[in-house]
């Protein structure tokens, strides 16, 4: 339980989602989106890389391929 109250996890929910009125961006990530002050990030090659689109960027950056490890040969 984490102790807020539904309107209070409504408020947070919308504050985590949507930047502060009137901040302006700070960066911006690898696909040229806005980054703001508290944004979580990876540095990479190709710039910024929020935390929460690792999957989007190692999928779009690095081929994916199944590897059967008791395939005989």
């Amino acid at each position: 339980m984490s102790g807020f109250t539904a309107k209070e996890a409504a408020v947070y929910d919308r504050w985590k989602t949507q930047p502060p009125e009137g901040t302006a961006p700070i960066a911006y990530d690898w696909q040229e989106a806005p980054l703001y002050p508290g944004d979580l990030c990876y540095i990479t090659e190709d710039g910024y890389v929020l935390e929460d689109e690792t999957k989007a960027y190692m999928d779009a950056v690095f081929r994916k391929e199944e590897i059967n490890v008791w395939e005989e040969k």
